[in-house]
């Protein structure tokens, strides 16, 4: 399976109970087609926001975001950051966003 985002929540932060996946990679996007993976959550003011790092062909890694009024059900918003050949820093990959 690639890689995607899944969902567990608690009451009480010690005991968990899986939800499944809620963010799958999808080849139609062009950008997250071999992986939807790593992700930071932000919640605010009934929205959950979600930043991911994606890839289209299993190389370099940009980030994209969804988001979710409920928790569970995504909509992907398209890319906000791409990786530049160009600078040292993310020649290759931007990396794991953190939110």
């Amino acid at each position: 399976m690639k890689s995607c985002v899944g969902l567990a929540t608690s009451t009480d932060g010690i005991h968990f109970e899986s939800k499944g996946v809620v963010i799958y990679p999808d080849e139609a996007t062009g950008y997250d087609g071999y992986m939807a993976s790593f992700p930071g959550v932000w919640y605010e003011d009934g929205v959950w926001y979600v930043a991911y790092e994606c890839n289209q062909d299993g190389n370099n890694g940009d980030i994209a975001l969804a988001t979710s009024t409920n928790g569970i059900d995504f909509e992907k918003k398209g890319l906000i950051l791409r990786h530049n050949p160009r600078w040292n820093w993310q020649n290759w990959n931007i990396g794991t966003p953190d939110l």
